[in-house]
């Protein structure tokens, strides 16, 4: 499935079913109560992140697929770094992304 086809079939879970526009859409998110944007309330097995997040490989940074990279890695307990948010990696519903 594409992005445009992922966000459909994610905001028809919001209750967000019809729209005849970006814009209608986009005031009918706006709308939602804040906890019904709560990344914890979407359940991950209703998503294929592999769809939603970009398949990014420039050829410098990343040489080749994160498929192919990860099975080239070497295996580690944990990795982690310094950034302003990093503790949304541990977060549940995103941690079978790196695994």
């Amino acid at each position: 499935t594409n992005m445009p086809q992922q966000c459909r079939e994610q905001v028809a879970r919001l209750g967000i079913k019809e729209f005849k526009d970006s814009k209608e859409l986009l005031d009918k998110i706006r709308s939602l109560k804040a906890d019904k944007l709560d990344v914890n309330s979407i359940r991950r097995k209703e998503i294929d992140y592999k769809e939603v997040l970009p398949h990014i490989h420039d050829g410098d940074f990343f040489p080749a697929p994160l498929e192919e990279l990860r099975k080239k890695a070497i295996a580690k307990p944990l990795m982690t770094g310094v950034t302003k948010e990093e503790g949304l990696v541990f977060r549940g519903d995103f941690i079978h992304i790196y695994l």
